[in-house]
């Protein structure tokens, strides 16, 4: 829970913010995030409001999420929280979102595949994005050196996503053995998998099924982005990891955009990322998920 100075400073933001009616703001912590503290604020004849709270240190953090929250909003079909403010108020960084009631897709997974195939349908010439930001709390490089990875898809991928990955993977103790495999499928992908050139989409960047949902009225609702541009095949890959949507989802989504042949070998690619991205965050309960993958992938690169 947030400290008193910081919720005396926070309430002070919201009167001078939205008006008098939020110094009776109460505060409800909300469970599930592993990174941040989250809470709800209610006010009597108010707007609740959406607030995560963190060490100063993470206002870049959190300053990228509302980027990235500004980004989707450009999908009409989707929801996204609307924001409020985002700076520090006293000793904690503060990212402060309109409270969107949540429910689960259940019964919208039409509306959910068709909001899908919307967003991806946004691109651009370029892969990546004018800024960098995260991927839970871990930095994520979206702004690109060169041609090749502005342009290949796969020069993106493998220098901008799975190199930097290796890297933090190596400082954080993988074994050689692993981080040498890790190497070889990076070497060789651009060229194994050359023949598939996706535009470059929209991305949520972490779209597993935590970070989805419908709100009150059934419009699907999307928070806790790590937007780029990019295939459009790593957002549905993402979505399966922990737990798939409805199958209806898929169904309606497939129908909208082009599938191409070889998606599974492709699916556990982006798969890596995160799982790498999961051991660098969350330590050794990943280590074993992250080496089957790359031993499977190094297996079928061959």
């Amino acid at each position: 829970m947030i400290s008193a100075i910081v919720r005396d400073a926070l309430i002070e933001r919201l009167v001078s913010e939205r008006g008098a009616g939020y110094r009776k703001t109460r505060f409800r912590e909300r469970a599930g995030s592993s990174i941040d503290a989250s809470m709800e604020g209610h006010a009597p004849g108010a707007a609740p409001v959406f607030i995560k709270s963190a060490p100063v240190a993470s206002l870049d953090r959190f300053l990228a999420e509302a980027r990235g929250l500004e980004l989707l909003a450009q999908c009409e079909a989707i929801r996204v929280p609307e924001l409020v403010f985002v700076e520090v108020c006293a000793d904690a960084a503060v990212l402060l979102l309109e409270f969107v009631e949540l429910h689960p897709v259940g019964r919208h997974e039409t509306r959910m595949g068709e909001a899908l195939a919307e967003l991806h349908g946004i691109q651009v010439p370029h892969f990546g994005l004018d800024h960098d930001n995260y991927i839970g709390a871990t930095p994520q490089r979206n702004i690109c050196r060169d041609a090749l990875q502005c342009k290949q898809w796969w020069h993106f991928f493998c220098d901008l996503r799975l190199q930097c990955q290796l890297e933090l993977a190596q400082y954080k103790g993988m074994t050689p053995l692993t981080i040498e495999k890790l190497r070889q499928i990076i070497q060789s992908v651009p060229g194994k998998l050359a023949h598939h050139q996706p535009p470059a989409s929209l991305l949520h960047g972490d779209l597993w099924s935590g970070n989805l949902a419908v709100d009150c009225t059934g419009k699907p609702t999307l928070f806790d982005p790590a937007v780029y541009f990019g295939d459009a095949e790593t957002d549905i890959a993402m979505s399966k990891m922990f737990g798939a949507l409805g199958r209806r989802v898929y169904q309606v989504y497939d129908a909208l955009t082009e599938k191409s042949e070889g998606y599974e070998l492709r699916q556990r690619l982006y798969d890596l990322y995160h799982w790498l991205n999961h051991f660098n965050l969350f330590g050794g309960r990943y280590l074993g998920r992250a080496e089957v993958a790359i031993n499977e992938l190094v297996h079928e690169l061959e």
